[in-house]
């Protein structure tokens, strides 16, 4: 759910350097979420060794992860992302048409 100590969305996107994907869609999600106030955004990359991540060894780059909960593995919709975001948002009340 909505993390309680903010009230924010986290999103994290996880790639890895070596995949030309994950920079591809390290870019597109990096444009949309810019200015977005109700999201706490991150960027892991599993190939950083430094970043502790529970996940790291069993994850499929490039990911991104809504809530601690994943919404795309593989790949990735841009249309689709902006849809479950407002429908998250509007749940939370942070969303208005």
């Amino acid at each position: 759910m909505i993390r309680e100590e903010n009230g924010k969305i986290d999103v994290t996107f996880l790639m890895r350097k070596s995949c030309q994907m994950c920079h591809d869609v390290k870019n597109r999600i990096s444009e949309y979420m810019r200015g977005n106030n109700s999201i706490n955004y991150q960027i892991i990359d599993l190939d950083d060794h430094t970043i502790e991540f529970e996940k790291r060894h069993s994850s499929i780059t490039p990911a991104l992860w809504v809530n601690n909960r994943m919404w795309f593995a593989g790949g990735f919709e841009i249309a689709r992302f902006d849809d479950k975001l407002k429908d998250l948002l509007q749940k939370k009340g942070d969303y208005h048409e």
